[in-house]
């Protein structure tokens, strides 16, 4: 066994010092720039269609993950479809057989046009592994009078601008629906839910976030699990529950119930 006097022992269990030259700016990066470095690949996507509709119609769309948004208005009967998805994976050939497992359908049925972008059941299951980013959009502008039925496992839903009866799903986004005359029946397991000047049969749930409608006018029911909730100048009876932030409700020309499990209450009543 080696034998250590005290200046040895002392020299031994000296810390290690980077040089001073390391510790420069220019020199840290030059390091890590020797550092392996994992690329993901890249592969994108997009479509377009246009449909022509006659009276009023209907939107489905159905997706595995990315963002939907709806804007009405347009002109002429005219429904137009732009899809984009952009998958980043290991290889080039991996990322076009992940696309075309869930491949983007665009179809029309008299008024009704359908958008779909879902897995295929295949036998046997799909292990990808490694890292994957997946980004999409699916904008979809189509005359005012139309109803909705809108899904996404992974994104965010936006609607403005329609008359007619919409659903709104999302398992990991938020919901944003503006100027909507119509029933509105919205859920979101991930994200906060914002109601602007929206009429009708509200319904909006949410289990991840908070819950905001600004005017507006019909009648309100807000769901949440875990954020606060704020209702400003809507014109009849509103019932919000929230399990996990604050309520404010100012200015409802309706009834009113509000209930929150771990917060404080701020109400403002008109005369």
């Amino acid at each position: 066994m080696p034998h250590f006097g005290r200046a040895d022992l002392h020299s031994a269990i000296r810390p290690f010092m980077f040089p001073r030259s390391l510790l420069r700016p220019a020199s840290l990066l030059a390091a890590l720039a020797l550092l392996p470095v994992i690329a993901l690949a890249t592969t994108e996507e997009g479509t377009e269609k246009k449909f022509t509709v006659s009276g009023p119609g209907k939107l489905v769309v159905d997706v595995d993950f990315g963002t939907v948004e709806v804007f009405g208005g347009a002109s002429g009967g005219e429904v137009t479809v732009t899809a984009w998805r952009k998958v980043a994976g290991v290889s080039e050939d991996k990322e076009k057989e992940f696309l075309a497992i869930q491949p983007i359908v665009i179809t029309q049925s008299g008024n009704t046009v359908t958008v779909r972008a879902k897995r295929e059941k295949r036998e046997g299951g799909w292990s990808w592994g490694g890292n994957w980013r997946n980004e999409a959009k699916f904008t979809v502008r189509v005359p005012a009078a139309f109803e909705g039925d809108l899904r996404t496992s992974g994104g965010k839903v936006e609607a403005a601008d329609l008359q007619g009866r919409l659903l709104a799903r999302t398992s990991g986004g938020s919901l944003k629906f503006s100027r909507l005359t119509g029933p509105l029946d919205g859920d979101t397991s991930g994200g906060s839910v914002t109601l602007a000047q929206c009429s009708g049969e509200l319904h909006v749930n949410t289990s991840g976030g908070s819950i905001t409608c600004e005017g507006g006018s019909g009648s309100l029911r807000g769901r949440t699990s875990g954020g606060s909730v704020r209702v400003l100048g809507f014109g009849g009876p509103a019932d919000v529950q929230t399990s996990g932030g604050s309520l404010t409700l100012e200015n409802v020309r309706g009834s009113l119930s509000g209930e929150t499990s771990g917060g404080s209450v701020h109400a403002t009543l008109l005369a």
